[in-house]
């Protein structure tokens, strides 16, 4: 427990955003501001290209920006992008 209070907290100190908008809460933020949307047909090297007409997918990163390279070569895309 913690406070004068008796009751257990948590102190928010920032926020990490990557998605089809952006890859920080200010591109996400400036991009709402100016009415884009983050819904596009996706690219033709796309996994979902033909399948689908629409999707939102985040940015392309490199994992090895985030994660030594042995770990970078075999990690699942969203947790790059959780360690973004």
């Amino acid at each position: 427990m913690n406070g004068a209070s008796g009751v257990a907290g948590a102190v928010v100190t920032g926020i990490g955003l990557v998605g089809p908008l952006g890859r920080t809460a200010v591109e996400l933020y400036d991009a709402l501001c100016d009415g884009r949307c983050g819904v596009t047909a996706p690219p033709v090297d796309h996994p979902l290209a033909g399948v689908v007409e629409a999707a939102a997918s985040g940015p392309p990163i490199d994992p090895a920006s985030v994660l030594p390279r042995v770990e970078a070569r075999v990690v699942d895309r969203s947790v790059v992008m959780a360690l973004r």
